[in-house]
């Protein structure tokens, strides 16, 4: 048997907050396996009343979750590098048709669970130099090393509970060693909770914006 491949166009979504006020940041959420973009990005609808516009892409790949409603996930280790590059080319497009229509310099990115991963490769592949990054209980992907961020200015919180039953202390310090060999600068913050975006973090977005 052979294994052919080709490119083919396709549909994607994204969601957005507007806020209620002048934009004055943009957030960009990359949410994590079996969630829906539409319904993580209402975590940060708070936000918009201060002046901070949130855009949630969606996994491309779609699938029922346990309760029989469609979710999303960024990818499998099935044809992963094809995979990869696909997700890396649409949030790079998202994050485009934003720049293009909103006139701001502060534009972060939020990465949860499987979401870290994502954002992490995103973060890589953008020709982006000056990035704010924020992580939440998730990994940083095994192939990225110092090489992959050296041309970049690269400011990251990253987040992880005391009682995480998918991203244990022990697997957070693992994440931790990794992000002192990316050479990167970052604050990291232990929270009293489990897998979630904990309210530090948002604080800690509310803060960057208004800073």
């Amino acid at each position: 048997m052979n294994i052919h491949k080709l490119i083919t166009p396709r549909t994607a979504h994204y969601y957005t907050l507007n806020p209620t006020k002048e934009i004055k940041a943009v957030l960009i959420v990359i949410h994590g396996y079996a969630q829906s973009a539409d319904e993580f990005i209402h975590q940060f609808s708070h936000l918009c009343e201060e002046g901070i516009l949130v855009v949630a892409p969606e996994g491309l790949s779609k699938f029922y979750g346990k309760k029989r409603l469609a979710v999303a996930s960024w990818m499998t280790n099935l044809h992963r590098e094809d995979e990869i590059i696909d997700y890396n080319q649409f949030i790079e497009s998202v994050f485009a048709e934003i720049a293009k229509s909103i006139a701001v310099d502060k534009i972060a990115i939020l990465g949860f669970s499987q979401g870290v991963s994502t954002m992490f490769r995103w973060c890589s592949y953008t020709e982006l130099k000056k990035l704010k990054v924020f992580a939440c209980c998730g990994t940083v992907p095994p192939e990225l090393n110092a090489k992959s961020f050296n041309s970049k200015e690269v400011h990251l919180d990253f987040y992880y509970g005391d009682n995480d039953p998918l991203f244990s202390l022990e697997k957070a310090q693992e994440n931790l060693n990794k992000l002192k060999e990316l050479k990167i600068n970052f604050n990291s913050t232990r929270y009293l909770g489990t897998h979630e975006i904990p309210s530090e973090c948002l604080r800690d977005v509310s803060q960057w914006a208004n800073g």
